[in-house]
């Protein structure tokens, strides 16, 4: 327990689950009034309860009218926005010849989409100098087999954030790129036996790393960086990279190993 962010406003979009959860609780336990945002009211309940405090605000992403409202009502409990995190993603796991429209339509509504409906609805409540902080992937980086449409999405979501940095100046707008975690809901529908064949050319290609980072690790960090963004106004940081400091792996059994381990976890 510490009180880096005591007395800011903090809201957390997608905070139902996943690394977004994990931002969610750590901000509470950090002092912050938190807004909790996600379209699974239920887990909401959960994670404020889990966190020892937060609002829970009901809002999808994929609904633009919904997001919109979310960030109101969410802006307007806090009486104001110091720093916004966008965590909400999703990811098909299908190779391109094999990607239908659907997913396409799904990836870029949640993935890039809603972040700037999050967004362009925060900004009438964002003071000078608040943090704007939206969570993209390594891939856009190292691009993997069977996340294409996904990567994709996590590009555009850089060159937006790219944009409204340059449209915005004075606003910290801070994209995170984020390697491998768990455990989250990433791949919960991913198919098993599409899975293997796309971790063996991970693997190969030296894409693959021994362990994950952990969830929690990486929302305690992300909220350590946000009090540090806060806490000095005239420093703004574009863009950083998460990953594990782990040993890249020369074959797909080590990582096969680690998401079946993280995939009991979560179970």
């Amino acid at each position: 327990m510490n009180d880096s962010l005591a007395g800011r406003r903090v809201v957390v979009v997608g905070a139902s689950a996943g690394i977004g959860r994990a931002v969610a609780i750590w901000a509470v336990r950090s002092g912050a009034q938190v807004a909790l945002v996600a379209r699974r009211s239920e887990r909401l309940a959960d994670v404020v309860a889990e966190a020892g405090g937060g609002t829970a605000v009901p809002g999808d992403v994929r609904d633009a009218a919904s997001c919109t409202e979310a960030i109101k009502s969410s802006a307007e409990s806090l009486q104001g926005i110091d720093a916004l995190c966008y965590s909400a993603g999703m990811a098909p796991l299908a190779m391109l010849a094999d990607t239908d429209v659907a997913h396409w339509q799904a990836v870029f509504e949640t993935n890039v989409i809603g972040a700037h409906h999050a967004i362009q609805a925060s900004l009438p409540y964002l003071p000078p100098s608040s943090v704007v902080m939206a969570l993209a992937s390594e891939t856009t980086l190292q691009p993997r087999v069977g996340l294409g449409a996904y990567g994709a999405s996590k590009s555009a979501l850089r060159s937006a954030m790219a944009a409204w940095r340059g449209e915005h100046p004075g606003h910290r707008f801070c994209c995170v790129l984020v390697g491998p975690t768990a455990p989250t809901e990433f791949g919960d529908d991913f198919d098993g036996r599409l899975l293997g064949a796309v971790l063996e050319d991970w693997a190969r290609r030296g894409l693959a790393q021994e362990e994950m980072l952990h969830t929690d690790d990486v929302g305690q960090v992300l909220v350590d960086m946000m009090a540090m963004l806060l806490r000095h106004p005239q420093v703004g940081i574009d863009e950083f990279v998460l990953r594990s400091p782990s040993a890249v792996v020369g074959t797909a059994t080590s990582i096969r190993s680690s998401f079946a381990e993280h995939a009991e976890e979560v179970r």
